[in-house]
């Protein structure tokens, strides 16, 4: 399980062992028992970090930092985790074909 804390800007990670059960709140899993580990995020504000971005590839012809592939499949990403959250269930992911 991956945890982001947006306010402070952190980023876990927690293998737990398949036969723990995670413990659930209102119908959610916000944590189980496991193998935790801190992945390294450096701090940034990241509104500011994608204007700065946006405007270097229209000023400079710089790339998209993001590709319109790579925005479709957060949006797929996205959906999976709502709807694993929504079913109760695991979801396989179809990767989306950019025409």
């Amino acid at each position: 399980m991956f945890r982001a804390d947006y306010l402070s800007q952190t980023l876990t990670f927690t293998r737990g062992a398949q036969e723990l059960a995670p413990e659930y709140l209102d119908g959610y899993a916000p944590t189980f028992a496991g193998q935790t580990a801190a992945i390294p995020v450096e701090p940034a504000e990241p509104l500011r970090l994608e204007q700065d971005a946006f405007f270097e590839a229209v000023r400079g012809g710089a790339p998209a930092a993001i590709s319109g592939a790579d925005g479709l499949w957060a949006v797929a990403l996205a959906n999976a985790l709502l709807r694993s959250a929504t079913e109760h269930r695991p979801i396989d992911i179809v990767p989306l074909e950019v025409p």
